[in-house]
């Protein structure tokens, strides 16, 4: 997709977008989990990077359902490895900053919207962890994971030889690199999480 067919795009097939990215972030999230419980943490890190890639992307089409006579500049997001990482990066602390926008708005109308006790006690909950995972990215150093983010991601999957030794996926990757990803990426999974399970944009 590129930015004229993007900004095109009806506020139903927007939420439809984000809401597909963020269940295929979910996926590779839990794949990661998966690998992570049997110590493969080479595959596990390199499904993390793909859930936050998906993340990312979800971002955008939330940014479009807010703004929508905003043009949106979506560049290669839909084709680059490379550029969802340059766009992470880049713009980390606005996407989040967004994001926590796009959650206070979405927790009131929650509010608003969720009669069950129960239902609207877990808003409550998931709304402060959210935001706890929200904090905790301005005090993990991010710049160089994701500068490094599509080269971890392909030692992870991949087998290499290089400078006389073979590198694979278990003696690339730590453990410590894994729970590193974890937190970056478990900050992007939970913002948009609140907003995709209580279906605060339908």
């Amino acid at each position: 997709m590129n930015t004229q067919e993007f900004n095109l795009l009806s506020k139903g097939r927007l939420l439809s977008g984000f809401k597909l990215c963020h269940k295929n972030a979910d996926t590779h999230f839990k794949t990661a989990i998966s690998a992570a419980d049997k110590s493969y943490y080479g595959i596990a890190n390199s499904h993390l990077i793909l859930a936050v890639e998906e993340c990312i992307k979800a971002t955008y089409f939330l940014q479009k359902i807010f703004s929508p006579e905003k043009k949106i500049n979506v560049g290669q997001i839909f084709f680059s490895h490379t550029e969802k990482h340059d766009a992470g990066w880049g713009s980390c602390k606005g996407i989040i900053e967004a994001s926590e926008v796009f959650l206070n708005m979405t927790y009131e109308v929650g509010l608003k919207k969720i009669k069950d006790p129960k239902l609207k006690q877990k808003l409550m909950d998931d709304f402060r962890e959210a935001k706890e995972f929200g904090k905790r990215l301005n005090t993990i150093k991010i710049k160089s994971w994701w500068r490094k983010a599509n080269q971890n991601k392909n030692r992870g999957f991949y087998v290499d030889f290089k400078n006389g030794k073979w590198i694979t996926p278990h003696n690339s990757i730590s453990k410590r690199d894994y729970l590193n990803s974890y937190a970056i990426v478990g900050s992007f999974m939970m913002v948009n999480a609140v907003i995709f399970d209580f279906n605060l944009i339908s």
